[in-house]
């Protein structure tokens, strides 16, 4: 008897299964093409990434050494630049400056190391994205920023503009030789507004300079202007007067005329006081006088300064006929010469002084001279 045998039949693969698989394969194969291929198209070459701009200047494609020497071409007219400054002085005046002087510089491997870097923080599709916008027209802009060295540029603009600062100057007046007044004008003062100037020259686009007016600060006003010396002027002598002496005593001689070249060429204003201690001073042997005889408890004895009396008492008639207003005066205790009784005015530092205020609208001029045997006070004033 024959067993016949059975085969039980295999299932055959089913066809969308194999599609599948082939499709994956397919997949695995494109994406590993792709990638590759995005590799290959954002694969660092060491050069600035394409579409990287900074002002004006693309830098797309090129190393950074090439990149810095391209902005280095490019800035140095731009700091060579004079910037018109525009000062008023008697007429409009212009001050030209370059850039450079001015302190502007710019960080030129700063900026480079920053354009260098755009794109390599990125992914491989990021960089692919960037590369097709920047060859599509799409940049990445940044500015040409610049930096102002203020010290230097604090030093550039005082050099620059130090001439036209005018300090304040009261009216002033001189005496020549011949006894007239001369009134030099009083000047308003003037001086650059520096810190007004920084910030408007900080401000300024380097590329697009635009002229700057310099602003002049006025400073406060002259406390003596020439009309009010004007006012004042000396016209003429008012009072003379003279006395004698004896040239041939030769230490009481050099005291007068030590005190009275102390004396000569002194001004009272309107209300002044004078005092002839202080403008004298101290008669003292380091100060040149010298023993002669003066006046101590009614006698006549060798002392320092001899001599001065004449001096102070020839002044004094001088301001009696000028009619001032005497302040102090004292008399000798004993009877001189040099002047008639009455007349006299004694000094003694720092006790006895004789002082006399000027009373008059006008300035006073004591002048003083020694001719021969005689010495003259003349006052000059608003004869």
């Amino acid at each position: 008897m024959e067993v016949e045998t059975m085969q039980i039949a295999q299932p055959k693969p089913k066809p969308r299964k194999k599609i599948i698989i082939i499709l994956l394969s397919l997949l695995l194969t494109l994406a590993v093409i792709s990638f590759g291929g995005l590799y290959l198209y954002s694969r660092d070459t060491g050069l600035i990434l394409e579409g990287v701009e900074v002002g004006t200047v693309n830098l797309s494609n090129l190393t950074p050494s090439d990149a810095r020497q391209k902005l280095e071409t490019h800035i140095t007219p731009i700091l060579d630049q004079p910037i018109e400054f525009q000062i008023q002085a008697q007429t409009l005046e212009i001050v030209k400056l370059p850039l450079r002087d001015l302190g502007l510089s710019y960080d030129l491997d700063k900026i480079v190391q920053l354009a260098y870097q755009q794109g390599r923080d990125e992914n491989i599709v990021q960089k692919a994205l960037r590369k097709y916008r920047a060859q599509k027209g799409t940049s990445l802009i940044f500015p040409l920023d610049s930096h102002w060295d203020k010290e230097q540029l604090q030093k550039t603009l005082e050099t620059a503009f130090s001439s036209y600062n005018m300090p304040l100057k009261d009216a002033t007046f001189k005496i020549t030789p011949d006894n007239r007044m001369e009134i030099e004008k009083e000047t308003s003062g003037q001086e650059v507004n520096l810190d007004s100037l920084i910030s408007k020259v900080e401000s300024l686009d380097p590329l697009q300079p635009t002229p700057i007016k310099v602003p002049i600060r006025v400073l406060d006003q002259p406390q003596v202007t020439a009309a009010q010396l004007e006012g004042m002027k000396i016209t003429g002598l008012v009072a003379r007067y003279s006395s004698q002496f004896d040239p041939s005593n030769v230490e009481r001689t050099e005291n007068v005329r030590l005190a009275a070249k102390a004396l000569d060429g002194v001004i009272l204003t309107p209300g002044g006081e004078f005092s002839f201690n202080q403008t004298v001073g101290e008669r003292t042997a380091s100060a040149g006088y010298k023993e002669a005889l003066i006046i101590v408890d009614d006698e006549f004895v060798p002392g320092l300064g001899g001599g001065i009396c004449q001096v102070s008492s020839t002044l004094y008639n001088a301001a009696v006929l000028a009619k001032l207003n005497i302040v102090e005066r004292h008399p000798h205790s004993l009877e001189i010469t040099y002047v008639p009784p009455g007349q006299d005015a004694t000094v003694a530092y720092p006790y006895l002084d004789l002082k006399f205020r000027n009373n008059t609208s006008g300035l006073l001029l004591i002048r003083s001279t020694i001719q021969g045997k005689t010495l003259t006070f003349d006052l000059y004033g608003r004869a």
